[in-house]
């Protein structure tokens, strides 16, 4: 009778609320991923294009960007301060990639090496 209607009506209003409510919650950590890039966005050196190309790349690039994501602008900092270091006492170090070219060939697996030489 009436009350079946009620539970199936209730019952689609609670998933679809659930599903709203999911949405939101992707939509915000998605929005919390896109500052964090664009944190390290900005303080790479190298040429680079927009925040929504660079980051729609590099997400769509690597499977694991979640997991790569907090790692991004330590290595950069640690890199950054690297070249400077060598820049300083004369040592040629080669310019930084087009940011697209250092997430597509996933640069920051690259090592930086641990002696900086200072004068």
């Amino acid at each position: 009778g009436k009350s079946d209607n009620n539970n199936i009506y209730s019952y689609t209003n609670y998933k679809e609320k659930e599903y709203i409510k999911k949405e939101k919650e992707e939509e915000n950590e998605l929005k919390n991923e896109k500052e964090e890039f664009e944190k390290f966005r900005c303080a790479y050196p190298g040429i680079k294009r927009g925040l929504d190309t660079e980051f729609e790349n590099f997400r769509k690039k690597h499977k694991d960007y979640r997991e790569v994501l907090p790692r991004l602008l330590p290595l950069i900092k640690e890199r950054i301060r690297w070249v400077n270091s060598q820049q300083s006492i004369g040592i040629f170090v080669p310019q930084y990639p087009n940011l697209r070219t250092w997430i597509n060939q996933r640069r920051w697996e690259e090592e930086t090496p641990k002696n900086i030489y200072f004068d």
